[in-house]
């Protein structure tokens, strides 16, 4: 069971790691695997879930390209976004034939 945050620091971090891999349009699979990390670890941190060490602080910083500096302090909260993920690389449209006319 995950233990409740105290501290505001963590929620900076959670907050900054989302900030900025959404601005940099990444889907979490690919900062995930920039990592070596499972998805659902990615998505237990964005989520403010769990505690993170320092190295792994150190980690997503360099898959987001930005300092550990700027994932710890405080930014404006990021508004939660409705609705389903886009698709990454989804199918072409189909060509049905015409009909006859």
């Amino acid at each position: 069971m995950a233990r409740p945050r105290t501290e505001p620091v963590a929620s900076y971090f959670a907050a900054n790691v989302r900030k900025y891999r959404e601005a940099l349009e990444l889907p979490q699979q690919v900062v995930a695997d920039r990592m070596d990390v499972d998805i659902r670890y990615l998505q237990r941190v964005e989520s403010g879930s769990i505690d993170v060490r320092l190295s792994t602080i150190a980690l997503f910083a360099k898959a987001l390209d930005v300092t550990p500096e700027q994932l710890l302090v405080r930014s404006s909260p990021v508004p939660k976004k409705r609705g389903r993920p886009k698709k990454v690389g989804g199918a072409k449209p189909r060509a049905y034939p015409r009909g006859r006319e």
